[in-house]
């Protein structure tokens, strides 16, 4: 009799372990998204289900962690951008250096000489 409590104990403590704090949105997690490569489904397999969905733009917010993640995607569903906000480091990485203008948008400016 005793062995069956200890083995009910210690299935529901794995599965409580396995349920609580599993959180797959961590920075190593993050890090392994590639931007022109990845698609939305890989992005869900890495870091979970978005807390929103903008267009084609995914919101991950942690209020616990203090942190935001958005991840952009193209008409194809591949990312072509990815930012980490805050965390633990209170760190703010951005695929899209400055300068650099997103590529799905073109801007020009023409003058004429008069």
């Amino acid at each position: 009799m005793k062995a069956r409590h200890y083995s009910l104990l210690i299935a529901i403590g794995l599965l409580l372990l396995v349920s609580s704090g599993c959180d797959p949105l961590t920075r190593a997690h993050f890090d392994m998204i590639k931007v022109n490569v990845d698609t939305k489904s890989d992005v869900k397999e890495l870091i979970g289900p978005p807390t929103n969905k903008l267009d084609d733009e995914w919101h991950y917010q942690r209020m616990d962690k203090h942190l935001e993640v958005f991840i952009d995607f193209n008409d194809k569903d591949v990312v072509t951008r990815k930012q980490w906000i805050g965390g633990e480091d209170e760190e703010w990485y951005d695929s899209q250096e400055k300068g650099d203008k997103p590529r799905y948008e073109s801007h020009s400016i023409r003058t004429y000489d008069n």
